[in-house]
């Protein structure tokens, strides 16, 4: 086998690998909505009340994430690495360019 044999294997475990169905779609962006909302409105009230600022903005930190998690996931794109997690957010095609441009600004 050639190296564009080797490739075109290569090629399709990839394609196959990454494969979701939509059963899965669906849970992996319902865990992420649900996890932004409950980190953004009940965590985050709960370290406030606690007296401790520090603590709520780590976890509305982490609401944020789950929200672009979500955006991923209906791009149907990979969640990036977090050198590139950000950055990559422009070239999300399901997402108004004022949305990502607002959770920048976060």
């Amino acid at each position: 086998m050639g190296r564009l044999g080797s490739l075109r294997i290569g090629v399709a475990l990839y394609k196959e690998k990454l494969s979701i169905d939509q059963k899965e779609f669906k849970k992996k962006l319902i865990f992420e909505i649900v996890l932004a909302e409950w980190n953004a409105q009940h965590q985050t009230t709960a370290w406030i009340d606690r007296g401790d600022p520090f603590s709520a903005q780590k976890i509305l930190d982490n609401s944020i994430k789950h929200l672009v998690n979500a955006l991923y996931l209906l791009d149907r794109k990979f969640i990036p690495d977090e050198k590139w997690y950000y950055y990559f957010l422009n070239q999300l095609q399901c997402v108004d360019q004022g949305l990502i441009k607002e959770i920048k600004n976060l």
